[in-house]
């Protein structure tokens, strides 16, 4: 299990010297793409909590702002955030604030936990925590009824690849048969799976993608979650799928 952990989250190992600020490579595309970019969460309403008490909330803004960075030289993609870091914004709202903006592509980014029967208690830094080391990787969740349905899984196959090309793996556990899961594929090479029981997913009219970006209730996931090398190297890759997709739509090419 550990050797499968370290090859999963190695992800520090391909920032080679130099490449750290290096921009997505958008030079493909030619028209303005309108990305929103979604911190999943907010401070009332702050997600799971991680292996050492950590809000969800501040790892999905980290690695929102990290994108935003590497998106942020390209001439031709312009990213708005769907809330502004310290913000409570409701479901609902969140979703009339999707709509206004009129975006071409919707990524709402999250991180993982696990259902509370998988869970085991621990003690960290003297306080009660819970933890499940189990389960490792991104997922991806898209919907498959909604009008912007096919832009969606375009852009999640996309990043998918992007991420898997770094080294990085997707996880099975969200169609594994237990309670809260059994969720269906939607493409199960690139770790896309129905979104359709989502909020945000079944009612947004744009193009909407929602990434977990890892299991921060994994204790040694949760660290390299939080490693600022890491989230940059998360960020590179899905900012350079976001990139591939809008390129390709713009080609009208079919699957990335």
């Amino acid at each position: 299990m550990m050797t499968a952990l370290v090859a999963v989250l190695s992800l520090s190992a391909l920032d080679a010297p130099g490449q750290s600020s290096r921009p997505a490579p958008c030079a493909e595309v030619t028209r303005r793409f309108a990305l929103a970019l979604d911190p999943g969460h907010d401070p009332e309403r702050p997600g799971a909590l991680s292996a050492r008490n950590r809000p969800e909330v501040e790892f999905n803004d980290r690695l929102v702002a990290a994108i935003a960075r590497q998106l942020g030289g390209e001439r031709l993609i312009d990213v708005q955030l769907t809330r502004r870091p310290g913000e409570s914004l409701a479901l609902e709202a969140r979703a009339a604030r999707i709509a206004s903006l009129r975006p071409d592509l919707v990524l709402s980014i999250h991180h993982d936990s696990v259902q509370p029967q998988l869970l085991r208690p621990w003690t960290t830094a003297g306080q009660a925590a819970r933890h499940c080391d189990d389960h490792v990787g991104y997922s991806l969740f898209v919907p498959r009824a909604a009008p912007g349905a096919a832009d969606a899984l375009h852009a999640a196959q996309a990043i998918g690849r992007a991420l898997l090309a770094t080294g990085y793996r997707f996880t099975r556990y969200h169609a594994l048969p237990i309670a809260g899961e059994g969720r269906a594929w939607v493409d199960a090479e690139a770790g896309v799976y129905d979104g359709d029981y989502l909020f945000l997913l079944r009612t947004s009219r744009a193009p909407i993608v929602l990434l977990e970006a890892g299991f921060i209730i994994n204790r040694e996931s949760e660290q390299r979650l939080a490693d600022p090398v890491v989230v940059e190297a998360l960020a590179r890759a899905i900012a350079a799928g976001v990139c591939r997709h809008a390129a390709q739509r713009e080609a009208g090419s079919g699957r990335p």
